[in-house]
């Protein structure tokens, strides 16, 4: 009867433990295109499927910011690294068992800096959505700005090419 009980105690407790994990490792930490200014955890549920949690990046609260670099150093190998996002679940990632394809966008996260030239390439999707919004008064003005347009879209296209969806993993 105590060995019964003793297994039905072990088997609830892992799948606490299972349930508690999973949905808090990062399987898939993006940043998702054009602008990079939403984060993507990807995550497990209890039964293996995949979660999708979209944060905006100012909401993640830098886990390397104010500490030395040897307590980064102990921090980045550690075999599960917690990352806090205000008003959501804290989150593991693992630096050391995991494939890292952005280094510097990581570190751009962890540390709380971001690249200002994303935010000049949001800056200038914006103003081109105003542009397109706003409408032409002239022939002059409407093929000066389907040029714009164009010139913009090609960059964009460019600048996506290497990720194979929507998104560029970190």
């Amino acid at each position: 009867m105590a060995a019964a009980v003793a297994i039905l105690v072990g088997c609830v407790v892992t799948s606490y433990c299972v349930w508690f994990y999973s949905g808090r490792f990062v399987g898939e930490l993006s940043l998702l295109l054009p602008e990079r200014r939403i984060a993507r955890f990807s995550v497990l549920d209890f039964w293996g499927n995949r979660q999708d949690v979209d944060v905006p990046v100012e909401r993640i609260e830098p886990p390397f910011k104010g500490h030395s670099v040897a307590e980064v150093r102990e921090l980045a190998g550690s075999t599960l690294m917690p990352i806090n996002v205000s008003g959501e679940r804290q989150f593991y990632i693992s630096v050391r068992h995991g494939k890292l394809l952005q280094k510097d966008a990581l570190q751009k996260v962890c540390y709380g800096s971001w690249l200002p030239e994303l935010d000049a390439s949001a800056q200038q999707a914006r103003q081109q959505e105003a542009l397109e919004q706003e409408g032409t008064v002239g022939q002059e003005g409407a093929s000066r700005q389907e040029g714009t347009v164009a010139q913009e879209g090609s960059t964009n296209q460019l600048n996506s090419t290497p990720a194979p969806s929507d998104h560029a993993g970190l």
